[in-house]
């Protein structure tokens, strides 16, 4: 396996039952992965052809990254520009080159993680300004995630609901009110932005963030701590819940009313004790748990988790952000064909 690390690329393998660890610069990984593929086609081991195409997530402020595009020169030296004041975006130029030398006869395709929040006007709770005036250097995230998400209501017997909040929760937790399937709103999280506080102390003063991954989310480690009769991993825990009821009841209120809540994320899906904690005390709301459907899904399954008594959905849906992004990977080669 790899894994970018601050140092180079961390590799790790297994000869013989024993694993060893090792850490490779860029060039170097990148000479041997070419040397790798080119083995494996010269022994006829890989017999499939190398990609047409190469989508890659593209998440970075200003316009220019707010539509699905080809990656050619100018978006390469658009996002290089960007990266002089945005790292993130540096860290794609970087990473978009690399591909580009291992799989140079693709098309390479930006896929935008804030196109999903074009078709609206949005405005942040943490500013009195609408997004536009923000272009140049704020974005709303979880695009993808909202686009999925959406995808998948769609195809509910009783139709898309009209109004919805996704609840996105991961190692970044995002909040979207929906309407009729589009974005209206976007809170890109209450755990960031001026207040680094809760997440941060999360990651370090429990876990290295290096220990990280999707499958082994931390809040379900600060469930065993707290289990352990951790204190503080207790009251984090606590906070966490409070912030997320609170800024749900803000999202419900501006929708003026709610007809589904939908859970996402590594921890949305595989956490039914946060979930749980998060529904109880918003019954008021029109929230209401079953018990019973709450608990299978961990991560396997998908579904709806309310019980009869409940006027609003609450539902459980993998955030399925590669398929997206394949989808419109298709639909965005077929609009582009005439340009190649």
């Amino acid at each position: 396996s790899f894994e970018r690390t601050p140092k180079g690329y961390r590799v790790i393998y297994t000869i013989d039952g024993d694993t060893k660890e090792d850490v490779s610069s860029e060039a170097e990984f990148n000479s041997a992965s070419q040397m790798f593929l080119d083995r494996l086609f010269n022994a006829g081991i890989l017999e499939v052809s190398l990609p047409d195409i190469v989508s890659v997530r593209i998440l970075a402020p200003g316009d220019y990254f707010s539509e699905h595009a080809i990656i050619d020169s100018s978006f390469l030296s658009e996002l290089r520009t960007t990266g002089e004041t945005f790292p993130l975006a540096q860290k794609l130029h970087r990473e978009i080159a690399s591909l580009k030398k291992l799989f140079s006869r693709a098309q390479f395709l930006g896929i935008s993680d804030t196109s999903f929040h074009n078709s609206t006007l949005l405005n942040f709770s943490d500013y009195s300004s609408p997004y536009t005036s923000f272009g140049k250097s704020f974005f709303p995230g979880f695009g993808l995630s909202g686009a999925s998400v959406s995808q998948k209501l769609s195809r509910l017997p009783s139709g898309i609901p009209e109004r919805v909040v996704v609840c996105h929760l991961g190692q970044e937790v995002g909040l979207m009110t929906l309407r009729h399937g589009s974005s209206s709103d976007v809170y890109t999280t209450f755990l960031e932005n001026k207040k680094k506080t809760l997440m941060g102390s999360f990651r370090n003063m429990f876990f290295p963030k290096e220990n990280h991954t999707p499958h082994n989310p931390m809040i379900e480690e600060l469930l065993l701590h707290e289990e352990a009769g951790d204190v503080l991993a207790g009251e984090y825990l606590a906070s966490y819940v409070q912030n997320l009821k609170k800024h749900i009841g803000g999202s419900i209120a501006s929708l003026g009313g709610l007809d589904a809540l939908v859970f996402t994320g590594a921890v949305g899906e595989r956490a039914p004790r946060i979930r749980e904690r998060i529904i109880n005390g918003l019954h008021e709301l029109g929230l209401h748990l079953h018990q019973d459907e709450n608990g299978p899904h961990n991560g396997l399954t998908e579904g709806a988790i309310h019980s009869e008594a409940s006027p609003a959905h609450i539902l459980v849906y993998a955030s399925d952000e590669g398929k997206t992004m394949a989808d419109i990977s298709v639909t965005l080669r077929a609009d582009t064909q005439h340009l190649l």
